[in-house]
């Protein structure tokens, strides 16, 4: 069922992009749940319009203010007509769960757009500043993202004439989207710990220390996705205990990408080119540190426990942590399991800084480790979903393979 969604999901966007006619009408309603996600896909590529995919759950606050004061406005209304829509509550079925992990869903509500020929995008009228979008500012939010630059959202375009060739379509660009998240939640029922007893607990619940010395290497393998673009690339990672490492991706349509360190310096290296790179932000580095759950203190020098925030049924220590170079991240421990649940920070790019979100899960006891076997990494609507499938110790690994190849 996982791979067929996944195929289906794939296959689906890549007819629209071919699909030009309409054969059918619109559904005034929504669809419901992920039994008819692949109907509301078929109905998405006949129709030409826009699909909307909604994920709630009953107890998301956010997702009550969502339905009850955005959606029975007349500018929202307006828009809901003219798209496909499908609400889906990844708690009730196994199918509804299936599609939720197929577009890395960490939060509630999420709500995608998929466009004519476009790969989706998350949008959100919350924002952290308290200032939300009003209902018809998402409505024309909504509609922006969908409409080509420069064209009005109500214009009509003419069919072309029997003497006319139509313009190829072309394929859909990955344009990176800014999302603002949703504000957090302060929860105050009881004393706080400090940041340091919280780092504490997270350093022995996790096992590093006890297990310092003892590793030479370590090998991870698993999978990785890009929901709305492919599924089933892999990944291996390599790491030695002098520090050196590297990474192998394999993602369609990117292809195969090589990241390390050769004990001196980053680099890059892709099918096409071999060059010298500071390295990206990379959810995989987060389980490359042997002792990294150890050294929290010594990576962020100057920490501090901003409070407890609810997220659905669970709360949350957030902590700002300040490294000795950039700028300050933000971290955040269950308050019952005290384990790192996700990790927000600013990544350098060509458009500027941008935010980025690494959220973690499917924690498992490795050699004396804790480790997750999960990752979501999370760059405005663009999500890398990582799933780690074994994880070894003192692994003979050749140096070389740590060189950069030449060009």
């Amino acid at each position: 069922m996982k791979n067929l969604l996944r195929l289906t999901l794939i296959l689906s966007i890549v007819l629209t992009i071919l699909s030009t006619t309409a054969s059918a009408k619109v559904p005034e309603g929504w669809l419901k749940g992920g039994v008819n996600f692949e109907k509301a896909m078929q109905l998405h590529r006949e129709q030409n319009v826009p699909l909307v995919v909604y994920f709630f759950v009953d107890w998301c606050p956010y997702c009550n203010s969502l339905e009850n004061e955005y959606f029975p406005t007349a500018p929202m209304r307006e828009y809901l007509r003219e798209v496909v829509k499908i609400r889906i509550n990844p708690e009730l079925t196994r199918a509804d769960e299936d599609v939720a992990r197929a577009f890395g869903i960490q939060g509630y509500p999420s709500f995608f757009i998929i466009g004519p020929g476009s790969f989706p995008v998350q949008l959100s009228p919350f924002r952290r500043d308290g200032r939300s979008l009003t209902p018809a500012e998402f409505a024309q939010r909504c509609r922006d993202v969908t409409t080509p630059k420069g064209a009005n959202a109500t214009q009509v375009t003419e069919a072309p004439k029997a003497t006319e060739q139509p313009a190829a379509k072309k394929a859909p660009s990955l344009q990176m989207t800014v999302v603002e998240p949703i504000a957090p939640k302060f929860v105050d029922n009881a004393p706080l710990p400090t940041a340091d007893a919280v780092l504490a607990n997270y350093a022995r619940l996790t096992g590093g220390a006890n297990a310092m010395g003892r590793m030479t290497s370590r090998v991870i393998k698993g999978r990785v996705d890009v929901p709305g673009l492919s599924f089933g690339g892999t990944f291996e990672f390599y790491m030695t205990s002098n520090g050196k490492w590297l990474t192998i991706m394999n993602v369609n349509p990117i292809g195969i990408v090589k990241q390390g360190f050769d004990g001196v310096a980053n680099w890059t290296s892709t099918e096409n080119s071999s060059k010298g790179a500071s390295l990206p932000e990379n959810a995989v580095l987060a389980v490359a540190d042997f002792y990294r759950n150890a050294k929290l203190s010594e990576l962020y020098p100057k920490t501090k426990l901003l409070g407890k925030v609810r997220e659905g049924d669970r709360e949350l220590y957030m902590i700002e942590a300040a490294p000795r170079s950039g700028a300050a991240e933000k971290l955040y421990f269950d308050a019952q399991s005290g384990l790192v649940v996700q990790r927000d920070f600013t990544r350098t790019s060509s458009r500027g800084p941008i935010q980025a979100e690494v959220y973690f899960s499917d924690w498992r006891n490795v050699d004396g480790f804790r480790l997750p076997c999960s990752l979501t990494q999370m760059i405005g609507n663009l999500t890398l979903v990582i799933t780690i499938d074994e994880i070894r110790h003192n692994v003979a690994i050749d140096d070389a393979r740590f060189q950069r190849p030449r060009t």
